[in-house]
């Protein structure tokens, strides 16, 4: 049964992890790509901020930036800064 609004994950090519590290991920979901937290990620990005941001539909920044895996205090408060033209569901 599928309910009205729901994302179909079936299809593989959905989802696909781009690059992660500095405590950050770039995830393509369908056509679009977003930049949002990593806590675990501790280690360098692959691609460059460059890449990261010419791809990047969307990125979610939190207000304060984890920067060590060790701090378990974590302030879920930011928001989306937009780069492209995105459906209004983000």
């Amino acid at each position: 049964m599928k309910i009205d609004n729901e994302i179909d994950f079936s299809n593989t090519s959905f989802y696909k992890l781009i690059d992660v590290g500095n405590f950050e991920k770039l995830e393509k979901f369908g056509n679009y790509y977003l930049i949002r937290p990593e806590p675990q990620a501790i280690w360098q990005r692959k691609k460059s901020n460059e890449e990261w941001k010419n791809l990047a539909h969307a990125h979610y920044i939190r207000n304060e930036q984890k920067t060590s895996y060790r701090n378990s205090e974590s302030n879920a408060n930011g928001g989306w800064k937009f780069y492209k033209k995105t459906p209004n569901a983000i």
